[in-house]
């Protein structure tokens, strides 16, 4: 029973890291793309894991809400959706400026100066421009280990899948972004910040550095639809739902449902 365990924690991890990065995996023959559908067989075979942990593991990510499940169909990659981000965007906001919040109170209180350093991650230059998802998780680091001030593992716990969901944009955002090295001198001048106690400058750059990540979602989102397009003679029937769910996805009116498409769920 252990080894299952084991098995469905490994095709989780790995599914996980499809469908979180689309098109940034660095192997184009493992890539999935938003609305496809996850075949069990060809998952497994891609993430060498048999059958039934590649199930289970694809149940844990549909409660995770990194993939989508329709009832007879099967499970589907997800396609990123602006509403939908920024929801998660302003929520994790909210988490951080509370955790900033809390730390600002137990530094007054004298009791947290000493101990502010556990957990940070290590400072460092981005990694090569290309180098994308390498760079995201960096900051989703720097994210984690502000949200750990708080002492609320709930909070994390909440912060980790806000940054699973919204990895791709991450990544997005930093492949348009024209200089990440002034991006990433933004985030060592935020760690700095925490470390020595200035939390109502670290606050600031939070909001700031948020907000406009929210504002340009919209923006980030239309430009990736060029990522993504693939032509209509490799689209399975079942990925019609890709072609619906993008132009929902982009403000767009839907293209009307053919016979054997998906139903609207």
């Amino acid at each position: 029973m252990e080894a299952e365990f084991s098995k469905v924690d490994i095709a989780h991890a790995k599914i996980k890291h499809l469908v979180t990065l689309y098109d940034f995996v660095a192997d184009r023959r493992l890539q999935v793309l938003p609305g496809q559908h996850l075949n069990i067989n060809e998952l497994s075979d891609r993430v060498r894991v048999s059958a039934t942990p590649v199930r289970q593991a694809l149940e844990r990510l549909h409660g995770e809400g990194l993939i989508d499940c329709i009832p007879g169909r099967g499970f589907f990659s997800k396609v990123p959706d602006a509403t939908e981000l920024q929801e998660l965007y302003e929520f994790a906001l909210l988490v951080l400026d509370r955790s900033l919040l809390a730390a600002q109170d137990v530094m007054e209180a004298g009791a947290l100066k000493a101990g502010i350093g556990v957990g940070m991650p290590p400072v460092r230059a981005p990694s090569a421009e290309e180098d994308h998802p390498r760079n995201a998780l960096f900051i989703e680091a720097v994210s984690e280990w502000i949200t750990g001030l708080s002492k609320n593992k709930q909070m994390l716990r909440m912060m980790k899948n806000f940054h699973d969901r919204s990895r791709y944009v991450r990544c997005l955002t930093l492949a348009n972004c024209p200089n990440t090295s002034i991006h990433f001198t933004e985030i060592i001048t935020l760690i700095n910040l925490v470390r020595t106690g200035q939390t109502g400058l670290a606050r600031s750059i939070v909001q700031t550095q948020m907000t406009h990540e929210i504002a340009h979602l919209p923006d980030i989102i239309r430009h990736a639809r060029t990522r993504w397009e693939t032509p209509d003679a490799n689209i399975s029937p079942d990925s019609l739902r890709y072609q619906q769910a993008t132009s929902i996805a982009l403000g767009q009116m839907a293209p009307k449902p053919v016979k054997g498409s998906f139903r609207n769920m």
